[in-house]
């Protein structure tokens, strides 16, 4: 569970769980405090594979947000509330 926000990403991650059944990212968001999980702003390529996330709110991007032609590959992820 996310204790506050994560920095912006603006430059390559590759970021590799065990499986989206064993490793959750809570990103403990609600709309008195809004938070997403992953913000990539850039132009470059990362990939997320492997995870669930969960408790993004945001008014625009909720759990993700990909900006500035980011590309993100998303393998095994789930997106959950």
């Amino acid at each position: 569970t996310l204790g506050s926000a994560l920095p912006m990403i603006e430059t390559p991650v590759h970021l590799i769980g065990p499986g989206s059944g064993l490793l959750t990212l809570h990103a403990n968001g609600s709309v008195a405090t809004p938070r997403r999980a992953f913000f990539f702003a850039g132009d470059f390529t990362s990939s997320l594979s492997g995870l669930t996330v969960r408790g993004g709110v945001e008014a625009t991007g909720g759990a993700m947000r990909v900006m500035n032609n980011a590309n993100v590959a998303i393998t095994d992820v789930r997106f959950v509330d």
